[in-house]
């Protein structure tokens, strides 16, 4: 993300929603904290796209099944329509497709 911001460090001023995917980003680290609190996992502070959802942050696959539910509303995509997602980064990029 901070490779947009470069972009927009000449113009002077900066709104975040400029910023490509920001919405999505803040949306995405919301429904996956949500998912968290909801089963008692630590949440986290920002989205990185190397953390694995099982290993890192803790997901079983009821809570898997709860963040593909809330992400579907979210969104209208099935992440998990074409099988197993294993990361933060392979979740933002079935939802920028």
């Amino acid at each position: 993300m901070l490779s947009h911001l470069k972009n927009f460090i000449d113009i002077g001023w900066l709104f975040l929603s400029d910023i490509p995917n920001f919405n999505m980003h803040t949306k995405l680290l919301e429904i996956i904290n949500i998912v968290l609190t909801n089963n008692d996992l630590p949440i986290i502070e920002e989205l990185n796209p190397d953390q694995t959802l099982q290993n890192d942050l803790g997901m079983d696959s009821i809570n898997l099944a709860e963040l593909s539910v809330r992400l579907e509303d979210a969104y209208e995509v099935d992440v998990f329509e074409e099988g197993m997602v294993f990361s933060v980064g392979e979740l933002m990029h079935k939802l920028i497709k």
